[in-house]
């Protein structure tokens, strides 16, 4: 059993960062600024939600087989 599958996690990752990107838009918009901190947390936050939501579907593919 392969964990990753780039294809889809490529997909959830664009989802994901879209997401993310709205987001941080929305905190800019709101605040005023965004802080290195909140830039890392982000993305570093993103890449695992993102690897968690690939495997979650690629697991519920599997067993449905």
């Amino acid at each position: 059993m392969n964990l990753l599958r780039p294809a889809l996690f490529a997909k959830t990752l664009t989802v994901t960062g879209c997401a993310a990107l709205i987001g941080c838009a929305v905190a800019y918009r709101m605040q005023g600024e965004l802080a290195a901190r909140d830039i890392i947390g982000t993305t570093i936050s993103t890449l695992l939600f993102s690897y968690l939501v690939h495997l979650w579907i690629a697991l519920s593919k599997e067993a449905a087989h």
